[in-house]
C-alpha cells in the first residue's frame, strides 16, 4: 500500500531537515577546525614577528601505569639531546601549569613535570623550573601559602646536564604579558565545558601567586596532539596537563621520558637524610617496601568535614583482605630474603601496621614514626612538614630492594617510575593479589 501524498510531503520535510542538520554539524566541525587552526598559525606567525622585531628571539626549530611493563625503561649513561645554554634570551620556554581541582596530589604534578620536561627534550625548549604545591592532607588548592622552591623537591644540577633550565623569575621577566597557554588532553577526555572551569581556576590561582594574567581559554591552544604546538616558533609557552599520567604515549616520548626519570633525583638534603635511615634500618639488610593506600576515612580526614559525611572500604572486605595481603607482604619477604619492611602509609591510615604485627616481630616493621629515632642527631623538625615527610619516604621506597605500590595511587606510579629507570623490582598489589583491585576501588559513602 502507497503512503498517501500528505505522508510522501512530511516524509521529504523530515529528510530535508536531516540533511540540513548534517550539513550544519559538518561545517560547524570544520570551521572549529580551522578556526582552531587559523587561531594557532596566528599566534605562531605573531611569536615569529616578535622575534624578528628583537622582542623575543626565537631558538631553531593519568598513563596510569597500571603495570610496571607499561612505564618505559632508559640506561642510566644515555647522553643528553641537548646541550643547556646559558643564553636564556634566545630561549622558546615551556612553563608547566598544574590543575586547580580536587584529586590533583603532589605527585599529580611531578608527573605533568616530567611530561613537560620530556616535552622539553624533543622540541629543544628551555624549561621553567616551576615550584610544586602542597596539595596533600587536607589541602586542595594551589596558594602562596602551599608553594615549595623547585631546589626543595628535586636536584637541578642532575637535571641541566640533560636539557637548558631557567627560573620562574626570567621566565616571568622575558615573557610576561606575552604568554600562550596549550590545554592538553589525550584523546579528549575531558568536556570542553569542564575544561573552561578548570581554566578558569588555574587562572585565578596563578593571578595570586605569579602575579600572572593567564589568557582566556577561548584564546589558548587546545589540542590533544604535540608534537605541532611544542615546535612551533611561539616563545612563552606554559603546558595545562590535565591529566599527566596518561600522556598521548609514543615511542618518542616515551624514550624521553626515560631520559628524564634517569635524570630528575630528589633533593640532596632528601637523599642525605634517607643515607642515613637506610644505613640504621635492618641492620644494613636488605628490605621491602610497601605503600598501603585503601582510603579508608581518606575523605574525611582531607577535607574536615564536621558532619563527618565519608567514604571507606566495606568492612568486611576488609576484614577478609588484609590478612591476605599482610601474608603476601611476608611471604615476599621470606622468598626474597628481606630483613625488614617499611610500610609508607597516610597519617590516618595506620591499621596496617596492627596487621603486620600480628605476623611479625614489631622491630622489622618501620614506617614514619620511626624517622626521628633513624635520623639520631641528623634528625630535624624540617620532617613534621608532611611534603618534605612524603618525599622522604618515597625515597626510601626508592631504596628499596623490592617495592610493592597501590595501583590506584599516584604516589606508588611515581615510585615505580623512577624504580624502573633504576631498573629496580617493583610490583603493584593487583599485579600479584587481583582480588586486591575491589578492595582498592570500593568505596561506599555513609553518614555517621
Amino acid at each position: 500500500m502507497r503512503p498517501s501524498r500528505k505522508w510522501r510531503r512530511l516524509l521529504v520535510v523530515v529528510m530535508a531537515i536531516f540533511a540540513v542538520v548534517v550539513i550544519i554539524d559538518e561545517y560547524g566541525q570544520t570551521e572549529s577546525k580551522v578556526r582552531a587552526t587559523t587561531s594557532f598559525a596566528e599566534i605562531d606567525k605573531a611569536a615569529a614577528g616578535r622575534a624578528s622585531a628583537g622582542t623575543h628571539k626565537s631558538s631553531n626549530g593519568d598513563t596510569k601505569q597500571d603495570s610496571m611493563t607499561d612505564i618505559n625503561v632508559s640506561k642510566q649513561d644515555s647522553q643528553p639531546a641537548v646541550e643547556p645554554t646559558s643564553d636564556q634570551t634566545n630561549q622558546r620556554y615551556l612553563f608547566p601549569i598544574f590543575p586547580n581541582k580536587k584529586g590533583a596530589g603532589n605527585n599529580v604534578q611531578y608527573q605533568a613535570f616530567r611530561n613537560a620536561a620530556a616535552f622539553c627534550l624533543l622540541s629543544n625548549r628551555t624549561l621553567v623550573l616551576t615550584p610544586f604545591f602542597n596539595l596533600g592532607g587536607y589541602v586542595r588548592d594551589i596558594s602562596k601559602e602551599e608553594q615549595n622552591p623547585f631546589n626543595e623537591t628535586f636536584d637541578e644540577t642532575n637535571l641541566k646536564s640533560l636539557l637548558p633550565v631557567t627560573t620562574v623569575e626570567t621566565f616571568l621577566r622575558h615573557c610576561s604579558g606575552n604568554l600562550t597557554v596549550f590545554n592538553y588532553i589525550w584523546r579528549n577526555m575531558m568536556r570542553p565545558v569542564l575544561r573552561k572551569s578548570a581554566m578558569s581556576s588555574v587562572s585565578v590561582a596563578y593571578r595570586d601567586v605569579f602575579n600572572i594574567e593567564l589568557p582566556d581559554f577561548d584564546d589558548t591552544i587546545r589540542e590533544n596532539k604535540y608534537e605541532m604546538t611544542m615546535n612551533s616558533n611561539i616563545t612563552c609557552l606554559c603546558l595545562l596537563d590535565y591529566f599527566p599520567n596518561r600522556p598521548a604515549y609514543d615511542d618518542k616520548l616515551a624514550d624521553a621520558l626515560g631520559l628524564v626519570n634517569a635524570h630528575l633525583k630528589k633533593a640532596q638534603y632528601i637523599r642525605h637524610a634517607v643515607d642515613s635511615v637506610t644505613m640504621r634500618m635492618c641492620n644494613g639488610n636488605s628490605f621491602l617496601a610497601f605503600h598501603w593506600r585503601n582510603k579508608s576515612g581518606e575523605i574525611s580526614s582531607l577535607r574536615g568535614e564536621s558532619d563527618r559525611t565519608e567514604y571507606v572500604e566495606n568492612a568486611m572486605m576488609a576484614n577478609e583482605l588484609v590478612p591476605n595481603i599482610t601474608h603476601l607482604i611476608v611471604s615476599q619477604m621470606n622468598r626474597y630474603s628481606m630483613g625488614c619492611v617499611y610500610v609508607a602509609h597516610p597519617t590516618w591510615s595506620s591499621e596496617i601496621i596492627d596487621y603486620l604485627s600480628s605476623a611479625l616481630p614489631r622491630h622489622l616493621i618501620y614506617d614514619s614514626s620511626d624517622i626521628f629515632r633513624l635520623l639520631g642527631n641528623d634528625g630535624s623538625d624540617v620532617w613534621r612538614d608532611d611534603y618534605k615527610l612524603s618525599l622522604l619516604e618515597q625515597e626510601i621506597c626508592l631504596r628499596a630492594d623490592m617495592f610493592i605500590g597501590t595501583s590506584d595511587s599516584s604516589w606508588s606510579v611515581s615510585v615505580v617510575t623512577e624504580r624502573n629507570a633504576m631498573r629496580k623490582k617493583s610490583f603493584y598489589l593487583t599485579e600479584i593479589m587481583p582480588d586486591a583491585h575491589s578492595f582498592i576501588r570500593g568505596f561506599r559513602k555513609f553518614k555517621t
